[in-house]
């Protein structure tokens, strides 16, 4: 199951890579790809994945929303939200990635909340970005234009990791669903990997 997740990571990888190198009309050859797999594959990163799935799985996960900002068109302020959902999705980016970078890829997102909800699957997301408080405006412009819509937190004193301290350290494993006991029943990301959308 695990060597499952591994495989997908490294499609995902070699997916993102590959169009990143298309937008930039990069013929070059993928060494940074082949690096990354060389890496992604040798025993000690297979062990260190499937040690960290393990662990994470089952575990109870704190979503503070009232502690972090919520993004809706032109504001920004915190909300005290009542999660009615039966299940929530979170996709969290801790500081180690590029919060703007990532910002702009979440129209990816779009077509699975579509499937979601006319589907009526009782699933809510939260895509929570770790980011210093002087960031707030700039990442309120940033979503503004690329993820009008989505239901984006920002947590700029870091208490979703603080709520959470067994929070996997692997960012690829920062995408879960937990159910309305607060406890995490799947790991990955739906959208580069239909076989975690369909388990969903």
């Amino acid at each position: 199951m695990f060597n499952n997740y591994l495989e997908v990571f490294i499609k995902q990888l070699i997916f993102v890579a590959l169009n990143k190198r298309r937008r930039e009309n990069d013929m070059r050859p993928p060494t940074v790809i082949s690096c990354v797999l060389l890496l992604l594959c040798s025993c000690s990163g297979d062990n260190k994945i499937k040690e960290e799935m393990e662990r994470f799985y089952g575990q109870h996960v704190v979503l503070p929303l009232d502690s972090m900002l919520y993004v809706a068109d032109d504001s920004i302020g915190y909300v005290h939200d009542v999660m009615a959902d039966r299940y929530r999705l979170i996709v969290y980016y801790d500081p180690t990635e590029c919060s703007s970078c990532r910002m702009k890829t979440l129209y990816e997102w779009d077509g699975l909340l579509d499937s979601m909800s006319s589907s009526g699957r009782d699933v809510g997301f939260y895509f929570v970005f770790h980011v210093p408080g002087w960031r707030v405006k700039q990442m309120g412009i940033i979503i503004n234009r690329y993820a009008q819509g989505l239901p984006v937190y920002l947590d700029t004193a870091s208490v979703f990791e603080r709520s959470n301290p067994n929070l996997p350290s692997l960012p690829q494993l920062h995408t879960f669903l937990f159910d309305g006991r607060d406890t995490v029943r799947l790991i990955g990301n739906p959208v580069h990997n239909s076989r975690v959308e369909d388990m969903m």
